[in-house]
């Protein structure tokens, strides 16, 4: 199973289904219940990293079976995300979003410290988006880039993207200010990265962003507002980097001063 798991690893998704189904068929015959629902799950990942999805379906319901009746939690999240990312690719967003909820869910209630609930949580915060619902897919990005910041994450290109989503949505939803930090905070990052296709995304994204004829030397400020008023923020969760550095943003014609509060 492991020698499964590295060739998916490295890309290499038909010598990984051969590997894998050898080790299912092995699970089944010593009756390692747990090995033939990890052998389903690998094959799911599988079919749905080559665009098969509905072939990917199948295999992750029948692992998400075999996890509820092992009582396999861990796992169960795991197939649950393969399942609803399956599912949302067709178009089947409400069957989707069950699935990546409790998918969710169960990461929380098992407080697994790794790299699997983000991209669950994002999984979601697209699909909730895709129904029309705004304000519940902004509250997954934001459990998505917390989570980011608790367990110091070094996938800052999840995190990257993850921005530039939220971004997205709050400018659509006319918050220009806070949809300008969230671009700005992907723009760095993706510079860090080295992601000139990144780069480019979120430079394009802070040009096309309205702006208003306020200017910064209009505006009246004493002196910059002390780190130790401002409330933590789950953008970047380095506010005293970006609070004061709002006016050397690109998007410097932002038109209200910029409340960080929580989300």
């Amino acid at each position: 199973m492991g020698l499964g798991s590295l060739e998916i690893y490295r890309n290499r998704l038909d010598e990984a289904a051969s590997t894998v189904l050898g080790a299912s068929d092995i699970a089944k015959k010593i009756g390692w219940e747990q090995g033939v629902g990890i052998a389903l799950l690998r094959l799911g990942s599988i079919r749905r990293r080559q665009g098969s999805y509905s072939e990917g379906e199948e295999f992750l319901r029948e692992s998400t079976s075999v996890f509820r009746h092992c009582k396999v939690r861990w796992r169960l999240a795991q197939g649950l995300y393969g399942l609803g990312v399956c599912l949302h690719a067709q178009g089947r967003l409400d069957e989707a979003a069950a699935a990546l909820e409790e998918s969710c869910s169960l990461y929380l209630e098992i407080s697994v410290d790794d790299w699997e609930f983000p991209p669950t949580a994002r999984a979601l915060a697209k699909v909730k988006k895709d129904l029309g619902r705004a304000s519940e897919s902004l509250r997954w990005y934001d459990a998505a880039i917390a989570e980011h910041h608790r367990l110091q994450l070094e996938d800052k290109n999840g995190l990257s993207v993850c921005l530039a989503d939220k971004a997205r949505i709050l400018n659509e939803l006319k918050q220009y200010d806070e949809a300008a930090l969230h671009f700005e905070a992907s723009l760095v990052l993706s510079q860090e990265l080295g992601d000139d296709q990144g780069v480019k995304r979120d430079q394009l994204l802070l040009q096309g962003m309205p702006k208003t004829a306020i200017s910064w030397e209009s505006r009246n400020f004493a002196k910059p507002r002390p780190i130790s008023a401002l409330q933590a923020s789950h953008l970047l969760c380095d506010v005293k980097k970006l609070q004061r550095r709002i006016p050397q943003l690109r998007t410097s014609c932002l038109k209200l001063e910029i409340g960080v509060t929580e989300s």
